[in-house]
């Protein structure tokens, strides 16, 4: 995966040093935080056109994020379980731990909508699973 960094660089003198760089991370932000509010992700996220840098950088996040719950789902169907709500929060909330550049905002968005992420693709790969 590829690691970006997102860093805001402010002077001594409390002024931004580079509003461009200010500029790309909130559009990043705002991106990131849109996929994370569609309740299917997964079809959000194959529809969705990354036609900018910076809607690439949020779309390999997301898919980032995807892929992490994919093999917790996986290992949780091979295992029998299915995970409350409270327990998927904190599974994913040590995801922010391991981040580089945290945002409150994405954080926050991606925690409030993990469980129904999980919900909705548990029940698609169970059903995968079932067919098979």
């Amino acid at each position: 995966m590829k690691e970006y960094n997102l860093k805001i660089i402010v002077k001594e003198n409390g002024s931004l040093d580079n509003k461009k760089e200010v500029t790309d991370r909130l559009i990043v932000r705002e991106e990131s935080v849109e996929l994370f509010n569609h309740e299917n992700i997964v079809k959000a996220v194959e529809t969705y056109k990354a036609d900018t840098s910076e809607k690439e950088i949020a779309i390999e996040f997301i898919k980032s994020y995807l892929q992490f719950l994919n093999e917790i789902i996986s290992n949780d169907i091979q295992n029998g379980l299915q995970r409350s709500d409270i327990e998927i929060r904190d599974i994913v909330g040590h995801v922010n731990m391991m981040m580089r550049s945290k945002d409150e905002y994405t954080f926050t968005t991606m925690m409030v909508n993990c469980p129904s992420h999980y919900s909705k693709i548990y029940d698609n790969l169970k059903g995968l699973d079932e067919k098979e």
